[in-house]
């Protein structure tokens, strides 16, 4: 039988069909069977378990025999909510509304329970219906979500645990979260927030539309500067307060630049700025009591210093006058009780100058052997009067001078040598000084007072350097002092980098040692003595003199007259600064004393004036301050005001000529 040609054809074609559909299945199937995912064919309808791939048996632990017959049940976590029903319907959904995925907590053949992301579909393959369930791992995702959620809800609870304002907002400013303490402040709570913006917010409560308005305001500076911003803002309370808040603001933005996002944080201030402002009003308060207190101290020494001018001057000037012996001793007794007062009072004003750090010290020029030749000479004479032996001991190997505040050493040792002569009633006083080290720049010195006098227990050193402290408090003590001498040199000492040491016993005597590293400076000239005939000498060579003296206070102002007689000046006196002016530009002075505290025009504007007369002439007339007025800055201030000299009330003749010679002879 010979077949049709067209039959043979279509047999072959049949053939290479079937081989093709063969060999695509074999493709399909190795494909399915290499996949990493596993993959689950279901009947369904009763979504048994018909084929698997091996990432399957993989995943599950399970052998093929083995896991072909299993459910999905036996497969899923021993709970009602990952149940074989569950999964059934997971699976229905897919017939009914297409593909769709979930994910499923399943259980591995020894009981692990891992997390899997499924994703089911319906097929149909050959004209045959299958359910196709692809499942992925996903145990490290699902860990990694936990992680970052137990983590989200720790800085969650430590936000809301925050008695601060924390806020995260979006890049158009919106509301995204916010902690209790931010939603409790504004009464937000219960409020949808979420997607609002602080103008949007506003509208919720008009008690703080203001404070929401003023956050949208500096939300947009902070945008603006690209940057992390810090401002206070005061938000109002139903309590009828106001509530300070440090508020920071932190913009974040897209690589592209454009705003992403602003984290707000702010803590209440208020308390700190309750203390900021009473911290200041009592800085302030103790400023206006400081001023007070200069005030008052500057008032005093002049009230003080003025009367004693007239009672030491004219005391001085009558003990120089023909009088009888007891006449001349009741002159020294109101002398020296006179200046024992005055020495109280200077005393007083430094301390409180010194502990309101009102002392700036000075360089001089110090030759120590002048300097501690000149002290002696002071206090040599009452030494002897008490037949005790004034010892000087100087070391050879100290051949500079040095730089020092003249007079605070002078102030130190005076007090030292004092209480050495005081407290020394046979025996001797010490004074001397020993080189301890030297350098090109600066030398150390050791200077000591030593005394055989009463001496002090060892118990009892400490309290020396307390102010007002006296070691015989009773009534009946043998030695007169405010207890103040030793505090100044020790606070003085503090001031120049210095240190004190004592070393005494009772009835043996008392060693005072000071070491002091002052800068050095040229060797010292040969100084001429002071001499007082010398300098009035030189004064009355200039011939004749006039002078006015212009003070307010009678006793004084005679008192300066007698005092420029003795060297030949002819004087008038002004009682104002007014009174002062007016008689200058009607006479020629060749002298002006000037005090400073005067009635009508003071005695720096009263300067002022005379200086302005005196450029008219083109011919300078020296001033010479005259004042109670003994601080550093008060000498300093009357420089300034173009005053040529400064003598400190009360004076001497000797200071008065000194200061006269200066400045009239050069």
């Amino acid at each position: 039988m010979v077949k049709d040609s067209s039959d043979i054809t279509g047999s072959v074609s049949a053939r290479q069909r079937t081989a093709a559909t063969e060999e695509n299945f074999e493709f399909f199937r190795s494909v399915f069977y290499s996949l990493n995912d596993a993959i689950f064919i279901h009947d369904p309808n009763s979504y048994a378990i018909l084929d698997f791939n091996d990432a399957t048996c993989s995943m599950y632990g399970y052998t093929p025999e083995e896991l072909k017959n299993l459910s999905l049940g036996d497969l899923s976590a021993d709970d009602l909510v990952f149940s074989q029903s569950k999964a059934r319907s997971l699976l229905e959904k897919a017939r009914t509304e297409g593909p769709h995925s979930f994910e499923w907590h399943a259980k591995k053949k020894g009981g692990e329970l891992f997390w899997i992301e499924a994703n089911a579909r319906h097929i149909s393959a050959a004209g045959i219906n299958y359910c196709l369930l692809t499942v992925h791992d996903i145990s490290e995702r699902k860990k990694n979500e936990e992680f970052s959620r137990e983590s989200e809800e720790r800085l969650r609870t430590l936000i809301n645990s925050m008695q601060d304002i924390v806020c995260f907002k979006d890049g158009e400013g919106r509301w995204l979260e916010a902690n209790d303490f931010d939603l409790k402040l504004f009464r937000l709570e219960g409020v949808d927030y979420r997607g609002k913006k602080d103008s949007e917010l506003a509208c919720y409560s008009e008690f703080y539309h203001d404070a929401f308005m003023t956050c949208e305001s500096t939300d947009e500076k902070s945008w603006l500067a690209g940057a992390a911003t810090r401002s206070d803002e005061n938000i109002p309370t139903p309590e009828g307060d106001e509530r300070v808040f440090d508020v920071i603001k932190v913009p974040t933005f897209t690589p592209a630049g454009r705003r992403k996002g602003l984290i707000v944080v702010g803590r209440d201030i208020t308390e700190r700025k309750r203390a900021e402002k009473a911290l200041l009003a009592a800085k302030e308060e103790a400023e206006r009591l400081s001023r007070l207190k200069t005030e008052f101290l500057s008032n005093m020494s002049h009230e003080l210093r003025t009367p004693l001018n007239g009672v030491i001057g004219f005391v001085r000037l009558l003990s120089e006058s023909p009088l009888e012996a007891a006449q001349k001793e009741y002159c020294s007794i109101a002398l020296g009780s006179a200046e024992h007062l005055l020495h109280v009072v200077s005393d007083i004003l430094d301390i409180s100058r010194i502990e309101s750090g009102r002392v700036s010290l000075s360089k001089d020029r110090i030759d120590i052997f002048n300097f501690m030749s000149g002290l002696i000479a002071q206090f040599k004479k009452a030494a002897s009067a008490r037949g005790v032996n004034f010892i000087f001991e100087f070391d050879a190997g100290i051949n500079c001078s040095v730089t020092g505040d003249n007079l605070r050493l002078s102030q130190i040792f005076m007090n030292l040598l004092s209480n050495a002569v005081k407290f020394t009633e046979k025996g001797s006083v010490k004074f001397g000084v020993e080189k301890l080290s030297e350098t090109p720049e600066e030398i150390s010195l050791k200077f000591f007072v030593r005394d055989t006098g009463i001496g002090i227990s060892e118990d009892r050193i400490g309290d020396l350097f307390q102010i007002f402290s006296q070691l015989d408090m009773s009534n009946t003590k043998r030695f007169q002092g405010a207890g103040l001498g030793l505090s100044i040199v020790k606070k003085l000492l503090a001031l120049m980098d210095g240190r004190i040491d004592v070393k005494s016993a009772v009835n043996e005597g008392t060693c005072f040692s000071v070491e002091l590293r002052l800068p050095k400076n040229e060797r010292a000239e040969s100084i001429v003595k002071n001499n007082m005939e010398l300098k009035m000498g030189r004064i009355k060579s200039r011939g004749a003199i006039k002078a006015l003296i212009v003070e307010d206070n009678f006793a004084n102002a005679y008192l300066c007259q007698l005092t420029l007689e003795k060297v030949g000046i002819a004087s008038e006196i002004a009682s104002d600064g007014r009174e002062a002016v007016e008689k200058f530009s009607a006479g020629k002075y060749d002298l002006i004393l000037m005090d400073i505290q005067l009635p009508e025009v003071n005695g720096f504007e009263a300067a002022l004036a005379i200086r302005k007369k005196c450029a008219e002439r083109g011919t300078p007339t020296p001033i010479i301050a005259l004042t109670a007025y003994v601080q550093q800055s008060d000498r300093e201030k009357c420089l300034r005001f173009g005053m040529d000299g400064y003598v400190a009330k009360p004076f001497t003749i000797e200071t008065m000529i000194d200061s006269i010679e200066k400045v009239l002879c050069g």
